[in-house]
């Protein structure tokens, strides 16, 4: 999964373990939108990744945007919350954090 999500960035992008089965991906000079579409690109790779048993692996995205002058902490709660958000929401999908 991890070779899966670096595949997927830019060389300046920044993925970690954030915490359990999170992962924490920062995108510098990047859009919302365009941060969507990395996290569906990401989404897609994980979804065509084939185990060698009957399990399928899916990933839940929540994302969102630092705007100038925003909180980092305060953000980050919005992005956990669109993260729960899309698990409640069936899993193996993006949910974007109001701004």
């Amino acid at each position: 999964m991890s070779q899966e999500i670096q595949n997927s960035l830019r060389s300046t992008d920044i993925a970690s373990r954030w915490g359990g089965e999170e992962f924490l991906i920062l995108c510098p000079n990047t859009s919302l939108n365009d941060a969507q579409k990395v996290a569906e690109r990401i989404r897609k790779a994980i979804e065509a990744i084939q185990l060698s048993c009957p399990h399928k692996i899916t990933a839940s995205f929540g994302v969102g945007s630092l705007q100038d002058g925003q909180d980092l902490s305060e953000m980050l709660k919005r992005v956990d919350s669109a993260l729960y958000q899309a698990k409640k929401a069936g899993r193996n999908c993006i949910r974007v954090e109001p701004e």
